[in-house]
């Protein structure tokens, strides 16, 4: 096998990319690579990481990235053109985590906290961001009117759902991410759906939070600035100051009651206590994800003020 038959091969088990430690593995030397880079055979995406130009094709630039950097994950307008999206995407996109420090040539990376399992999905070779998080991504890059365009397209044909596009914004508007103002705008245009049963949706938090062994909570529990009249809050883990608020009202309810909510935070805040909210759509449609976080928040929190007060 001829050295340019060793790197082909070695090329299509990652959708015509490869890496210099693969290759030198196979007796590839690091001079016989300068001359392939040379001649045009390879190019050089990141340090060690080469498409093969032979091989490559519309996506293998992923593939090569994700070489160089395991977690990243096409995103915001790759990922539309992937899902089919009309949007223009002038150079590639991905996420990765935050701090990551890697150059690539020809990219723009994307850095976020963290990316849950929920929002992502493979494709040949890849990793993608799914339909829901695609949309909320592009809020933050495309206007107002064209994000509304490519929104309302998707949604007509069900990739994604509008619950789960809910869901997904509601996740996202937690973390204060970029575009939130506008995807929630838009959803009010949009989206609106039947209010649910405040005592299902309680319940359902309730029995998931048990199974995962999260501290104990207390169900309709008055806190120290209840004053007889407003401020009983459904769940709260009285040791670490967390409070839960499932929220099962309407879309449109839930969010034009935002302000006043807000207010109701940072009262919480001021004497020490953290809010978490939960809407219906995000324990139907992000159950795992966010009843995860949430156990972790609680755990956290009460082994912190067990630890302080020791």
């Amino acid at each position: 096998m001829t050295v340019d038959q060793r790197i082909l091969a070695l090329a299509k088990q990652h959708n015509g990319a490869v890496d210099s430690r693969s290759l030198e593995s196979a007796g590839v030397s690091g001079s016989t690579i300068r001359r392939r880079v040379a001649t045009g055979f390879l190019r050089r995406v990141a340090r060690g990481i080469y498409v093969v130009v032979p091989l490559e094709n519309a996506t293998t630039f992923f593939s090569a990235v994700q070489l160089a950097i395991p977690d990243a994950i096409v995103s915001h307008r790759s990922a539309a053109r992937i899902h089919g999206m009309h949007v223009f995407a002038p150079l590639p996109e991905l996420v990765v985590p935050r701090g990551t420090h890697h150059l690539v040539t020809g990219a723009r990376l994307h850095e976020s906290r963290r990316l849950a399992l929920i929002d992502i999905e493979d494709r040949d070779g890849f990793k993608v961001t799914t339909p829901a998080r695609t949309l909320w991504d592009l809020a933050s890059t495309l206007g107002p009117t064209l994000h509304r365009e490519v929104v309302t397209q998707q949604l007509t044909v069900g990739k994604p759902i509008p619950q789960q596009l809910v869901a997904c914004h509601q996740s996202m508007a937690r973390q204060g991410r970029n575009g939130t103002k506008q995807m929630r705008e838009l959803l009010l245009s949009i989206v609106d759906d039947e209010p649910f049963p405040e005592s299902e949706l309680e319940l359902r938090v309730l029995a998931a939070l048990i199974e995962l062994g999260a501290p104990a909570l207390q169900r309709q529990f008055k806190p120290p600035w209840y004053d007889g009249v407003r401020g009983v809050v459904d769940f709260a883990e009285p040791v670490g100051k967390t409070i839960i608020e499932a929220d099962g009202r309407r879309w449109h309810a839930s969010e034009l009651s935002r302000r006043r909510d807000l207010q109701r935070d940072l009262l919480a805040g001021t004497h020490g206590w953290f809010v978490y909210r939960v809407g219906w759509h995000e324990v139907v449609h992000r159950s795992d994800t966010v009843m995860n976080d949430l156990a972790t928040l609680l755990r956290r929190r009460h082994d912190l003020a067990r630890s302080t007060a020791s």
